[in-house]
């Protein structure tokens, strides 16, 4: 189904997503599609962290989600 969905994908101005080691049947369909991703050369950021999805909140919106927005939203 993801590959319908490429044409729409690539009109995003960034894309990212992360995944916790922990986070059963989701880690494996990330790396998924991370992979399928790659293999359209669409641009992305993605990574699995040590953990599930309730697994530090505070810090990775601090440390990670918020300096994404900063950066894929700024305007000119």
């Amino acid at each position: 189904m993801m590959h319908q969905h490429i044409p729409s994908i690539r009109s995003l101005n960034a894309l990212a997503f992360d995944v916790g080691t922990q986070d059963v049947g989701i880690a494996h369909a990330c790396e998924r599609l991370d992979q399928i991703l790659t293999d359209y050369g669409i641009p992305h950021t993605y990574e699995a962290y040590d953990g599930d999805h309730l697994n530090r909140i505070a810090e990775r919106i601090r440390t990670h989600v918020l300096p994404f927005f900063t950066e894929a939203l700024a305007f000119e």
